[in-house]
């Protein structure tokens, strides 16, 4: 009789195969918690520039505003960022004042004004002092130029705000932090003050 040898199978794996699965299932979980961090990471930078952008065109608007409803707006410049002034007629001082602050964004005196209300958020959801911080780098005003000469009074009372905010993120602590700009610029008319020159 022909006995015929039939290997017995064993269950299990053997220690090369199992070395190799945990270092490949490593592999894997790197690169997807790296893909999903980058992810997360844009979606994070998107939020914070969405914020930016609304703080900043509610301001413009609200400011734009005010401008339109003054008699009379004047600019100065305060710590290297402009100041707006607004006043009427018969005012001694002007009844609203707004200025560019480094770290507060625009800051409105009397602190009484609806404005003042309409803050830089530099805190909280998706802004940690440690991971991104947001700053007003730059608010100039500038009026409108043209070398028409009909065109002067119009000139005058059509000024152009342009403002960029810093966005500092600092992602990897032993990395230097990367500065990103977001410049906004938006262009204002003022009829009270153009209707005054060109009587």
């Amino acid at each position: 009789m022909i006995r015929s040898f039939r290997p017995v199978r064993e269950c299990g794996l053997t220690l090369i195969e199992l070395v190799a699965t945990i270092t490949v299932m490593g592999l894997i979980l790197v690169g997807l918690s790296l893909g999903f961090r980058s992810i997360l990471l844009q979606y994070e930078m998107d939020h914070v520039r969405n914020d930016i952008t609304t703080y900043a065109n509610t301001m413009v608007g609200e400011i734009t505003k005010e401008m339109q409803r003054a008699d009379s707006v004047f600019t100065t410049s305060r710590n290297g960022l402009f100041e707006i002034q607004f006043w009427n007629d018969n005012d001694i001082s002007p009844y609203l004042r707004v200025y560019g602050d480094k770290e507060d964004g625009f800051v409105v005196e009397p602190s009484s004004h609806r404005l003042a209300q309409v803050n830089l958020r530099n805190s909280g959801e998706m802004l940690d002092s440690k991971v991104r911080t947001i700053r007003l780098h730059s608010f100039n005003i500038e009026q409108n130029s043209d070398v028409r000469p009909k065109l002067t009074d119009f000139n005058k009372a059509l000024l152009k705000m342009y403002f960029v905010f810093q966005i500092e993120s600092n992602l990897n602590y032993d990395v230097n932090s990367e500065i990103e700009n977001l410049y906004i610029e938006r262009h204002v008319f003022l009829p009270k003050y153009y209707i005054k020159k060109a009587a």
